[in-house]
């Protein structure tokens, strides 16, 4: 499998975060059934459902904050055509609509770099969400399950950053 997926924004990583990971993941408590196939799919695939919920809300997440981020983005950018224009035209407010045109430029190129970070993070959510679906479908004894259920934990711990 290839390796996890990496996230930067704090938020998100918070946001993928599954409590009940351990516990689908983890050895029943009481009766030993660890080795019973058909129980062990069930739980490990009730963790791989959790981080598909988890990620999807999350991607819906990113996806209205990545918009938002862009709105800002296109009006900075009108301020500055405006500020600039200003400068350009009145003589009077040559400085303040330069200086005004400068710092809507900055805000501008921020948020587009930030708005393109969440972009690359939204990509990495989305490859989580379905990550583990078909190692799932292909395990077929219960240790395949254990490994995979080994590789759940190490992906998400890494993802959201408790390695």
């Amino acid at each position: 499998m290839a390796a996890a997926p990496t996230i930067r924004a704090e938020w998100i990583r918070e946001r993928l975060r599954v409590p009940e990971l351990e516990r689908l993941l983890g050895g029943p408590i009481g009766a030993r059934i660890d080795d019973n196939f058909d129980s062990l799919r069930v739980r490990v695939q009730k963790a791989v459902d959790r981080i598909g919920e988890e990620a999807g809300a999350t991607a819906e997440a990113v996806r209205r904050r990545t918009r938002a981020y862009g709105v800002v983005a296109l009006a900075s950018l009108a301020v500055f055509v405006a500020a600039m224009t200003a400068a350009l035209r009145l003589p009077s407010f040559r400085w303040p609509g330069f200086a005004l045109g400068v710092a809507t430029a900055a805000l501008a190129k921020t948020v587009a770099g930030v708005r393109g970070r969440l972009v690359g993070d939204l990509k990495a959510v989305e490859a989580l969400a379905d990550r583990f679906r078909d190692p799932l479908a292909a395990a077929r004894t219960p240790e395949d399950l254990h490994r995979l259920a080994a590789e759940i934990r190490a992906d998400m711990a890494a993802v959201i950053g408790d390695d």
